[in-house]
């Protein structure tokens, strides 16, 4: 069964219910946080998705506290984009052709990356994360260091969104 880290910020800013639940049946799962156990839920998120059933069964799941209470230490969110060893690990992942992926605000982790010719991963690939829109929508754009749609773009990135946010 192949393995899959979840790394989860500090910044108090996502909530990963689906994916963990896409994923968890194929795959064995672990947690990391930049300072080890207990990374923090952002509350917002938490009221956002109080009705939606898959991220109510993710907050209770006892599994997820109990890796959450074991947490390792990794690099922060906001820190990963420039962090040199996410990019080492990414690279050593994405290199030999091994699945690196993100969802939402993750993948600003990933703009650092490149492939062997050192060009960005995301260069003529479609790609797709947290957009400008969504980002204004919440009221964050003073939140984030910068434009996950944007910076995609500019790292030769086919930014791909769909017809509504969210």
């Amino acid at each position: 069964m192949p393995s899959v880290l979840f790394v989860f910020t500090l910044t108090t800013k996502t909530l990963s219910a689906h994916l963990y639940y896409v994923l968890a049946p194929h795959a064995t799962i672990d947690i990391a946080s930049p300072n080890g156990a207990n990374p923090p839920v952002d509350e917002g998120s938490v009221k956002m998705f109080e009705n939606d059933p898959e991220s109510l069964k993710f907050l209770a799941n006892e599994t997820i506290k109990g890796q959450a209470h074991q947490c390792q230490e990794a690099p922060r969110m906001f820190d990963l984009p420039v962090d040199p060893v996410n990019i080492k690990l990414a690279n050593e992942f994405y290199r030999p052709g091994k699945i690196v992926s993100a969802v939402c605000h993750g993948v600003a982790a990933l703009v650092g990356v490149t492939d062997t010719q050192g060009k960005s991963i995301f260069a003529g690939k479609n790609v797709t994360g947290f957009s400008n829109a969504e980002e204004e929508i919440l009221s964050k754009t003073k939140d984030v260091p910068f434009s996950t749609e944007d910076r995609i773009i500019s790292l030769g990135g086919k930014y791909t969104k769909a017809d509504k946010p969210f």
